[in-house]
């Protein structure tokens, strides 16, 4: 039986993990709600995301009418990556996209875009609601153009533009500063938030598989918050770049903060996951978020407006599912019992 929240949720894993592949095995662990569905329901979803061009993998099918069996090295497509970004569009009040502020090769904002995001973002940055800047450059990528050409050179950047969107997806714009130095502006992100979301993008990077390019690709990552290091614009933009100075200076693929104590080797960071808000939702706010969903609507956060992602599990002896939900911007987490 074909589930569309199961699907999205596949597709969803597959961004995260690019350009890694995944297996069947893999996607159940990511989606543990849905782990207790047959293999069936898995593979009709997989097939059917396959249909609409958005994954592509290497799969076993049995019969005249070709029903898949099984599947390995499933991957998203730039199609699918697309649809991603249609269907989970960047939830900040940044102004109207315009092909003008794309950068031609990387196809994430220019340093025009950045300045003006930069600038639109800071005026509305406070301790409550902070603004956290990540800086990102290529280690060695002079080698790179150097060693293997230019053209080799704008294939790794743009594989790492690619892994940046899939990273940063529900969470803030990407941008090319200029050269092989990137940007990625997260409005209502605190220092930790910012950090660990750092150490994800330098780990996928690092883990990547950049083929045919033979050489290991890493990056080093500069992080600063608005208003804890930096009270205005510029000032945030030269904090986080010194700490990506000093990211470059210790040894490369670090994840630098301003204030770090400059110890040798400097500290590899352990990837945090963002911790939810304790707080619970009101009566007539999870009524509403079940109300929305199960009437076809968008669900949104009650705290930030946010599209909530939401999956659903039956369980025996209810008559409607329950529903587990997420804020990707506030990281409110939710589990609504059905009746």
């Amino acid at each position: 039986m074909y589930n569309e929240t199961l699907a999205r949720g596949i597709l969803s894993v597959l961004g995260e993990a690019f350009p890694n592949t995944l297996g069947l095995h893999d996607l159940k662990r990511a989606l543990r709600e849905f782990a207790d569905l047959p293999d069936d329901d898995w593979l009709v979803a997989i097939d059917a995301l396959y249909k609409e061009g958005y994954v592509d993998g290497v799969f076993s099918r049995l019969g005249s009418k070709g029903v898949l069996r099984g599947v390995a090295n499933l991957e998203i497509t730039a199609a699918g990556r697309q649809h991603l970004r249609d269907i989970l569009p960047v939830l900040h009040d940044s102004p109207k996209d315009d092909p003008g502020d794309l950068d031609p090769l990387l196809q994430i904002f220019n340093r025009g875009r950045f300045d003006s995001g930069l600038t639109e973002f800071s005026g509305r940055a406070t301790k409550e609601h902070p603004l956290s800047l990540v800086m990102i450059d290529i280690d060695h990528f002079k080698n790179v153009n150097d060693r293997y050409g230019h053209p080799a050179g704008d294939d790794v950047l743009t594989k790492i533009a690619v892994v940046l969107q899939s990273v940063s997806m529900n969470k803030g714009p990407c941008y090319r500063y200029g050269g092989e130095e990137l940007a990625v502006l997260l409005s209502n992100y605190t220092l930790e938030e910012a950090v660990a979301f750092a150490e994800r993008v330098r780990l996928t990077i690092a883990q990547g598989d950049f083929s045919p390019f033979p050489d290991r690709v890493t990056i080093s990552l500069g992080v600063a918050t608005m208003p804890d290091h930096a009270q205005e614009a510029e000032a945030l933009k030269r904090e986080a770049d010194n700490a990506l100075y000093q990211a470059k200076r210790l040894g490369r693929n670090l994840v630098r903060v301003v204030g770090d104590p400059e110890t040798v080797p400097a500290p590899i960071r352990e990837v945090k996951r963002r911790l939810p808000d304790p707080t619970g939702l009101t009566e007539d706010q999870a009524k509403e978020i079940r109300q929305s969903y199960f009437r076809g609507y968008e669900v949104r956060c009650p705290r930030d407006k946010a599209l909530l992602k939401v999956f659903s599990s039956h369980v025996v002896g209810r008559r409607t599912p329950d529903l587990f939900v997420s804020c990707p911007i506030c990281g409110f987490q939710e589990h609504l019992e059905g009746d």
